[in-house]
């Protein structure tokens, strides 16, 4: 199907969004995005929007949404006063928050921004293509920081209580009209244990999201709620066209996107894909360790030259390996240490040579060349490795020769990073990082 953009109705950095027309008339929002929405994995409801397409293209993923005259909770904010809606929104939002953990998902982003409000008065939850099976608590760290429970920023640990914890920030931000943190006026209001307890510092404190929802209506009431709607609807009819005209007049001087088609062949629906994306976090962990342990294998095996089929214990193996070194002639040490030309290694490689001759060191009386092995191990696989400021590579084990003394080291993966001094002597064969913990430990030599 053919779609022709009309006008850009928001951009970011990466992703925009912006309104678009088939060859029939009909008039939708279109958001290109480099990550598909989990939206297909949930059920529909009335405070979260629908998804109604959505295809891959070679940037990402466009998504397709009905269109709604709206504006996000966050500009609403800085231009009209809404706090005689606070209770109304909250609620809606607890909804949504509700739906999402009932059937088994995290949004993991909730913040101002990711709900509108429409013409109309409804409120929707938005943005799903960061949510999360709910089984799968850890992941990197990503959203507002604003917005993010205290385990997230520490351990990056996803749970329906930092759900909950946003919810607590946008209350509020809707009740008091001031950021929970900070310099800030003390309110009394019948509602503040209950903003207090979804702000606690541990999870296990806060309220489900169905307490709140419970909480908040019993504070409203039945006959209020209702009256409540209609004024919302009213105030929202007369407010809402008017600001959502002067943000198309912002992006009005944007370039539009390219018509783009929607493949029958690429698309993917509802039905679908479950199966396509939803892959399981224990299924990722599983293969990662596999993995780990098949290369920590080969590397011991390596190490020791262990032979298969040996029936000679290992101990016996590795006093006979370390006589038969202190046996070797000079020649054939020089021999083993010696590296291959330049030209057939890549440049990180080089500079990893580089790096290994300025560390061997030659004895003048002996005349032999003193080497000390240490590993490191960085997990999970692929840490980039820097020794003294030097770029060691990226690998999950690494033999790299080092003098004995204090050496800085720094490990980084994806968003991870570690710098740490580290010293070495002869009665230690290297350190393992562990990047969940920020730990580095010890391995003494054998």
């Amino acid at each position: 199907m053919h779609f022709h953009c009309i006008e850009i109705i928001g951009k970011g950095n990466i992703d925009f969004v912006c309104r678009v027309q088939n060859k029939a008339g009909t008039v939708f929002v279109c958001k290109n995005s480099p990550t598909p929405s989990l939206l297909t994995n949930l059920p529909q409801h009335p405070n979260i929007l629908p998804l109604i397409d959505q295809a891959p293209n070679k940037n990402g993923w466009y998504l397709l949404f009905p269109d709604y005259q709206s504006i996000d909770l966050e500009q609403l904010q800085k231009r009209k006063n809404i706090r005689q809606f606070c209770l109304q929104i909250s609620l809606n939002i607890c909804n949504a928050i509700i739906h999402i953990h009932k059937n088994g998902m995290l949004h993991r982003d909730i913040k101002p921004s990711n709900i509108i409000v429409t013409k109309e008065g409804m409120l929707f939850l938005i943005d799903f293509e960061r949510g999360y099976q709910a089984d799968q608590h850890k992941s990197l760290i990503m959203g507002n920081k604003i917005h993010m429970a205290p385990e997230v920023i520490r351990k990056g640990l996803y749970s329906t209580a930092s759900d909950v914890y946003a919810l607590g920030v946008i209350m509020h931000q809707l009740i008091f009209n001031q950021q929970p943190f900070g310099e800030q006026t003390v309110h009394k209001h019948p509602l503040r244990t209950l903003v207090d307890a979804c702000l606690d510092s541990q999870p296990k404190n806060r309220p489900s999201a169905q307490v709140v929802r419970q909480q908040l209506s019993e504070f409203q009431g039945s006959n209020t709620r209702e009256r409540q709607k209609k004024i919302l609807r009213e105030w929202t009819q007369k407010n809402i066209p008017p600001l959502c005209a002067e943000r198309n007049h912002f992006f009005s001087t944007h370039t539009l996107p390219s018509d783009f088609i929607f493949s029958s062949r690429d698309r993917i629906h509802a039905h679908q894909r479950g199966d396509r994306l939803s892959i399981s976090n224990n299924r990722i962990r599983w293969i990662l360790g596999v993995f780990t342990a098949f290369a920590v294998l080969v590397f011991v095996i390596q190490t020791y030259s262990i032979p298969v089929s040996s029936s000679i214990p290992i101990s016996s193996q590795r006093t006979e390996k370390k006589e038969a070194i202190l046996k070797k002639p000079e020649k054939e040490a020089t021999k083993k240490s010696s590296i291959p030309t330049e030209k057939k290694r890549s440049k990180e490689q080089r500079s990893n040579i580089h790096f290994k001759k300025k560390q061997v060191k030659v004895n003048k009386d002996t005349n032999v060349v003193e080497r000390h092995l240490y590993r490191f191990s960085s997990i999970p696989w692929g840490g980039k490795v820097w020794v003294d400021d030097v770029y060691v590579g990226e690998t999950l084990l690494r033999d790299i020769e080092l003098t004995n003394g204090k050496h800085q080291v720094k490990i980084r993966y994806n968003q991870i990073e570690s710098i740490r001094t580290l010293e070495f002597d002869d009665s230690i064969s290297g350190y393992i990082w562990h990047s969940e913990t920020d730990q580095w430990k010890r391995l003494q030599e054998q």
